[in-house]
């Protein structure tokens, strides 16, 4: 077993990242799939190391599979990294995520397994990321010598994607206001991070009861992003009863709802 390296100094550290980010013409290795190794594609640097002659690769690597060049990372939930490499002096494989500054944004490390018949061994790990809005950065990957230097590296582009909130507002009538005229009257608001830009508009007693609903999307392009929505309702009721007009989307994931908005309402005069 080759000796891990569990604490990396920041000299040791900021060199690791600037290795992994400065590389000028990264190429792609692809790499054979065996019980051990998954297939896939990754960016990982250029190396003067000698070309294996039994597969064509080099001799010792470092790459990163997944997640794939460009992918867009929702950093509402940690990101999966795995990738491989060959002939390292360690078993451990530092992880990082950084921006466009270099700035680290989250870390961890993930130790290196058996070596299949190409020495090749696998790993991965389990990343977060701290941001408070969309940017790009990079996940690199890598493993230091004993003094830490940097041995081998890898690096893949991806935009950290902050989730918009989702969240529904209605504008129009007023809360608290009267419909002049119940048999036809509008309902507008705005919205964002909703999904599929959609939601429901409902007209109820003050009951509960449901007199009418329709459902509506964002006047977006943008899926999940902030637009605005307007629907007409009609109900049936003698004129001064009074009830709630209310819009809510739902969250497929859960069942729930993951925004909504309402306001009280009095049906003709």
């Amino acid at each position: 077993m080759k000796t891990a390296k569990p604490v990396l100094g920041l000299m040791g550290l900021g060199l690791f990242v600037i290795a992994a980010c400065s590389t000028p013409t990264p190429e792609v290795i692809v790499v054979t799939a065996t019980p051990d190794q998954p297939a896939g594609t990754t960016e990982a640097a250029p190396t003067d190391e000698p070309m294996s002659p039994d597969d064509g690769l080099p001799a010792s690597f470092v790459t990163i599979i997944s997640p794939g060049n460009g992918t867009q990372w929702n950093v509402a939930q940690p990101i999966q990294v795995t990738g491989s490499a060959r002939d390292v002096p360690s078993d451990t494989v530092l992880i990082f995520a950084i921006d466009g500054a270099l700035n680290i944004l989250g870390q961890t490390t993930a130790t290196l397994g058996p070596a299949n018949d190409q020495g090749i061994q696998a790993y991965a790990g389990t990343l977060s990321a701290s941001v408070s809005t969309t940017t790009d950065g990079k996940i690199v990957s890598g493993v230091l010598n004993e003094d830490g230097s940097v041995a081998q590296s890898a690096g893949v582009f991806v935009t950290y994607v902050v989730p918009v909130q989702a969240s529904i507002t209605i504008t129009e009538p007023a809360d608290g206001s009267t419909v002049a005229n119940p048999s036809s009257f509008t309902v507008s608001g705005t919205g964002q991070g909703l999904f599929e830009n959609s939601l429901v508009v409902q007209a109820t007693d003050s009951s509960g009861n449901v007199l009418a609903e329709v459902a509506t999307t964002l006047n977006t392009s943008e899926v999940g992003g902030a637009g605005n929505w307007s629907v007409t309702l009609s109900v049936d009721v003698p004129a001064g009863t009074t009830g709630r007009i209310i819009a809510f989307s739902q969250d497929p994931s859960t069942g729930g709802t993951a925004a909504s908005a309402q306001i009280n309402v009095t049906y003709g005069q």
